[in-house]
This record gives structure tokens, C-alpha cells and sequence, in this order.
């Protein structure tokens, strides 16, 4: 703990980084946060988290249907 203190105080602070972020984006994260603590079934939790993240990818415009049609075929196929 004392060593990364040293090392975290040693440097001097540079530009701050700033990622963009939308808050509409972290609902699905927030739905399986909530259905894991609620002890909600663990298959059911995951397909609400990737069915809601689907649909705010299309109904935000971040997605084409084909593009994630194309992008969950290639994450089965490596199953």
C-alpha cells in the first residue's frame, strides 16, 4: 500500500481524461446489477440485460440490425 502510494504521489497530475458517456447506456448494466441482487434466475437476468441493450443500440442509432445480428452469430460460432 506505502509503494503504490509513493508511486501514485511522484508523478505530477497530467490532463485529466474524459470519456463521453450516455446515461441511457448503462440501463442494461443497471437491470442485471438489480435482477442479481433481486435473486432473480441467472438466464433470465442475462437475456433482459442483452435484450435491452439491443434494443437501445437499434433505437439509438449506435447499431444496424444486420451489424448486430452479424456481431452475436460470430460471438456464438466462437463459442
Amino acid at each position: 500500500l506505502a509503494l503504490i502510494l509513493v508511486i501514485s504521489f511522484r508523478q505530477a497530475p497530467g490532463t485529466p481524461i474524459v470519456h463521453e458517456y450516455h446515461l441511457l447506456q448503462m440501463v442494461p448494466y443497471l437491470l442485471v446489477l438489480i435482477g442479481g441482487i433481486a435473486g432473480i434466475q441467472v438466464f433470465v437476468v442475462l437475456l433482459i440485460g442483452i435484450a435491452s441493450g439491443a434494443v437501445i443500440m437499434l433505437g439509438t442509432g449506435q447499431t444496424t440490425l444486420w451489424d448486430m445480428l452479424s456481431s452475436m452469430g460470430s460471438g456464438t460460432s466462437g463459442m
